[in-house]
This record gives structure tokens, sequence and C-alpha cells, in this order.
């Protein structure tokens, strides 16, 4: 789900932030936003605004810093 919201990267182990990606176009997204990991993420989308708390995502005990 995370990322049809357009939200690829999000790992505390990585920097501790969310990259947003939106706008997709043909050469890709034109758009991209850093917002802080742990916080709340809010997408506006077709179907109205979609609210992610970021704290309760899983992190991966394996990925590099």
């Amino acid at each position: 789900m995370l990322v049809r919201l357009g939200l690829r990267h999000c790992s505390r182990d990585r920097g501790d932030v969310c990259t947003t990606l939106w706008n997709p176009g043909p050469d890709g997204y034109r758009g991209r936003d850093v917002i802080p990991y742990g916080g709340t993420v809010v997408v506006e989308s077709g179907v109205g605004k979609l609210t992610v708390d970021t704290s309760g995502l899983p992190v991966d005990p394996g990925a590099g810093a």
C-alpha cells in the first residue's frame, strides 16, 4: 500500500526519513518530498486525504546504515 501512495523508501536505519514520490510522468516522478520517519504522512489522493502513521512501520534489521 505504501508504494501505491508513493512512499517508496521508509527506513529508520537509513537516515530517519520517508521519501514520497508524486506526480508521475513519462520520464518518472516529477516531484519528491522527504518526511521524517516516525511522524504522520499525509497524502492527497483522488479519494481524499490519506494519513499514514509511520511510527508503527517495521524496521529492516539487515539494512545497512
